[in-house]
């Protein structure tokens, strides 16, 4: 069994690498820079890092291909990239835009795209979603457009393709450490949705 996590930095997204290697799964640690993928996946064992550009559909396409060719095909993909690029809507730069949207939701797209053809019945393909495509905030107005689309893809996908586990856990809140969101208290609930058959769509922590 394998693991490609995609947007791996210092917080969440290593956590949930360190969280699908507990289980004994393979993990890919999918990073901007080469050496920040290389530097967290030896951390874990038996892991392998790749650098892409998120951004890029094409380059996202070829990193899990890449990825699923190395350590086998996985069970689990899971999309966790996003950029904050400050403005609100009647000042921020289009191309600011444009980034927040590529990385936060086609970016999604494509890995899903690649990732399907690649997983058995019952795999999973989750991505970390924000709450503000529940409640936008003015000066992160383009995450929030970014973080809207990505939850209605993945509801739309959750619809189309039943056999998979497709999910979304929206965080309404700052992640930090020794609080309800903390790192690995979100790679925990992740890590149930995998014990559920058929787990809902969305969960949003903190549970109310």
């Amino acid at each position: 069994m394998s693991a490609i996590v995609l947007g791996v930095g210092p917080g969440l997204g290593m956590a949930l690498a360190r969280a699908y290697s507990l289980t004994g799964r393979r993990v890919a640690v999918v990073s901007r820079r080469e050496q920040d993928a290389a530097d967290f996946a030896a951390q874990l064992p038996g892991a392998a890092g790749f650098a892409a550009d998120l951004g890029d559909p094409a380059a996202v396409t070829d990193v899990v291909r890449r990825a699923a060719g190395e350590l086998g095909a996985p069970d689990i993909v899971h999309y966790n990239a996003s950029v904050l690029l400050e403005g609100t809507p009647s000042q921020v730069g289009l191309d600011a835009v444009e980034t927040s949207w590529r990385v936060g939701c086609l970016g999604a797209w494509a890995a899903l795209q690649a990732a399907v053809p690649l997983m058995d019945d019952g795999s999973a393909f989750f991505v970390t979603g924000g709450g503000l495509a529940l409640e936008p905030w003015p000066p992160a107005s383009a995450l929030a457009s970014a973080k809207a689309a990505l939850r209605n893809m993945v509801q739309a996908a959750a619809k189309e393709l039943p056999d998979l586990r497709i999910a979304m856990i929206t965080i309404m809140g700052v992640i930090k450490e020794g609080t309800e969101l903390s790192p690995d208290e979100i790679a925990r609930y992740f890590l149930s949705l995998l014990e559920e058959s058929a787990p809902a769509v969305e969960t949003i922590l903190p549970v109310q």
